[in-house]
């Protein structure tokens, strides 16, 4: 899961007539459900995630622009099939860069990366051939903001651990993703100062973390979480005469609220 906003935030913020958590398993969901909704409404995720991907060049062979598949917000390593023959080169980074040059996806007001292009400056002419004639590693997503947590890790987190212990507990809520050294977690709730987590997630490696290592978490654009909030709270109030608190069945597919819409305007991205 990939929640854009908490459970804590809809309760909060919409008064759903849930002041505990007794309800979160179902809030969740819907929460995860209207995320997605969002994501698909704009053509893009807004979370982090590591992944590689193949595809081509729109000018194969001239040098030209190269248009991501997702959008893009760091390249780990770029390998261009120069022949179409599935022998994959790699680039250094002074042979391309990408673009537009005032994406700065690192930024909570930045965008991310949409283009690569062949760096004149550099020693390659061509970026690839073929229908997989380029292949990235690296960071996805609309932007990669985090803020840091003021508790620390309260012992060492061994890897594959489903609990990490911290500071204090109220500092974090149910539904965040967390970033701890270069391992995202998803928490997937909290007992004290125990937080469950999901390791590894959206394609980080699960690995072992010091005591008092820092925390952050991740924030997503504010337009983006308002929405996410507006449509899963009018969502809630149109679907709860119909819950059953013992089977969670919240319809996948409602119809995104023109409010919801508007909001979302200027990061709707065209098919590619």
């Amino acid at each position: 899961m990939n929640l854009y906003a908490t459970p804590v935030q809809l309760r909060s913020d919409f008064a759903l007539g849930e002041s505990s958590s007794a309800m979160d398993d179902l809030v969740e969901i819907l929460l995860d459900g209207v995320s997605r909704q969002v994501d698909r409404h704009c053509n893009r995720r807004f979370y982090v995630e590591l992944d590689t991907i193949q595809f081509p060049s729109p000018n194969a062979g001239s040098g030209d622009v190269l248009a991501p598949v997702r959008d893009l917000i760091s390249v780990t390593t770029l390998r261009v099939d120069a022949t179409g023959q599935g022998d994959y080169e790699t680039w250094a980074d002074t042979d391309y860069f990408l673009g537009p040059a005032r994406a700065r996806p690192t930024r909570i007001d930045g965008r991310p990366y949409t283009s690569v292009h062949v760096d004149p400056g550099g020693t390659k002419s061509v970026l690839g051939l073929g229908r997989r004639g380029v292949e990235i590693a690296g960071k996805w997503g609309w932007s990669d903001v985090t803020t840091t947590v003021a508790s620390l890790v309260d012992g060492a987190v061994a890897a594959g651990a489903t609990t990490v212990v911290v500071d204090s507990g109220a500092d974090f809520s149910r539904g965040e993703t967390l970033l701890i050294d270069s391992e995202q977690l998803y928490v997937r709730g909290i007992t004290g100062n125990n937080l469950t987590v999901e390791r590894g997630a959206n394609g980080t490696i699960d690995a072992s973390h010091a005591d008092n290592a820092s925390i952050a978490r991740y924030v997503y654009p504010a337009a983006v979480v308002q929405a996410v909030l507006i449509q899963a709270g009018r969502t809630w109030e149109r679907v709860k005469p119909t819950i059953d608190v013992r089977v969670p069945d919240i319809p996948a597919e409602i119809v995104l609220d023109p409010d919801v819409a508007r909001l979302l305007t200027g990061y709707v991205r065209l098919p590619v």
